[in-house]
């Protein structure tokens, strides 16, 4: 079926589907409206997913500056987080990079940072990716290992048969001294093996 096919079949089913009319349980018929958003979703809503929704638009909301409204609040919000994000990125990289053996995967030349997220792969040399998240995780710092779901970027990497990458992911409630506790870790990991 084409594109324009599946569009217009679609519309059919949509149309048809919003002008039905359904029964009541006392034998009443009402049609069902036209109107977002009981024109897609009939039956009970989620309310718990559009209370957990709210909270969270409104968590981040408050990380914004003072604004006319919540989209400026919002757009403010993205603005710091991201700046944030980016310092700490930057920080990562640079205690990473200062550790002996550490191989860095991804973006990290510091004129791209914007083309990243803070969220870095890297190996030891000389250690399994899974001993350098349990030895981070004992001293309360959570990674990841393996190839989390990226198994072909593993493999072109060489890296599915050495156990993969450790991964860290820094959001904006981390903290630059987090960071450097992470490099402080894995020194002290390095130096024991």
């Amino acid at each position: 079926m084409k594109p324009s096919q599946r569009a217009g079949r679609l519309r059919a089913v949509t149309t048809s589907f919003t002008s039905a009319l359904v029964a009541s349980s006392a034998g009443e018929v009402t049609e069902i409206g036209d109107e977002v958003p009981e024109r897609w979703e009939t039956g009970t809503q989620i309310h718990e997913g559009v209370a957990g929704a709210t909270a969270a638009v409104d968590y981040l909301a408050g990380l914004g500056g003072p604004g006319e409204n919540r989209r400026a609040r919002l757009e403010d919000a993205w603005e710091r987080i991201r700046a944030l994000e980016q310092e700490l990125c930057l920080e990562l990289l640079d205690v990473l990079e200062s550790v002996p053996g550490v191989r860095v995967y991804g973006i990290t030349e510091r004129r791209r940072l914007d083309e990243r997220v803070p969220t870095v792969a890297f190996t030891v040399a000389g250690l399994e990716p899974r001993r350098v998240a349990e030895e981070l995780g004992r001293r309360g710092i959570y990674t990841w290992d393996g190839h989390y779901y990226a198994l072909e970027v593993v493999r072109r990497l060489g890296l599915e048969y050495e156990g993969g990458m450790v991964r860290v992911g820094l959001v904006h409630y981390n903290t630059l001294e987090e960071v450097r506790g992470l490099g402080e870790a894995l020194e002290e990991i390095v130096s024991s093996r």
